[in-house]
């Protein structure tokens, strides 16, 4: 009985070992797909992203087969990194681990930003487009008070600026029917006498 008891006192203390060693890994966000024999994974240096936080969107490639990292492809690789409407060229960066590459940037506004690479992994042909992790808005992180959000003051401001227009529209509608009041009242003052 005591055997049995040992082997499962033993058994538990692995399974909460593994439990911890599992949680004090790192959680990565990055995205990984294949093309051709090589993997591509991508995320970000930093995470999560914060708008207006230097970072970067980092670039990892290696051979699917054997693992092993693939060097030299920021001179055959371009990128793009594309929100909405709006595209950013920018090179591709060697890390300073081999099968490492970065892309420099500064997020300006929260949501989702796509990473287009296009050109040559040695032989290979790529055309992929991937999403790493949604920028969020540095709100999510700052304490104990969040200044505001930018694109809600922006929004802010345009809907301000339409306002001012409307209101100077009416104001030179109300000047004009007011000089043509007075023109009026003369006129007529003049033909009483």
């Amino acid at each position: 009985m005591s055997y049995k008891r040992n082997i499962s006192l033993v058994l538990m203390g692995l399974l909460v070992g593994l439990g911890l060693f599992a949680a004090a890994l790192p959680v990565w966000a990055h995205s990984s797909t294949t093309v051709g024999p090589y993997v591509l994974v991508v995320g970000w240096v930093n995470e999560p992203p914060i708008v207006g936080e230097r970072n970067a969107i980092l670039l990892i490639v290696s051979h699917e087969e054997t693992g092993e990292p693939v060097t030299g492809v920021e001179a055959s690789l371009d990128a793009e990194v594309i929100y909405g409407a709006t595209t950013f060229r920018a090179n591709l960066n060697p890390g300073p681990i081999p099968g490492e590459y970065t892309l420099d940037l500064i997020p300006t506004v929260r949501g989702q930003y796509d990473l287009h690479l296009f050109g040559t992994i040695g032989e290979t042909e790529v055309e992929i487009t991937v999403e790493p992790e949604e920028v969020f808005a540095a709100a999510r992180l700052q304490f104990p008070e969040a200044p505001p959000d930018t694109l809600a003051l922006n929004e802010q401001i345009t809907t301000l600026t339409i306002e001012l227009q409307q209101a100077r529209t009416l104001t030179f509608v109300a000047i004009a029917i007011g000089i043509i009041g007075l023109g009026l009242g003369l006129v007529s003052l003049l033909r009483k006498k």
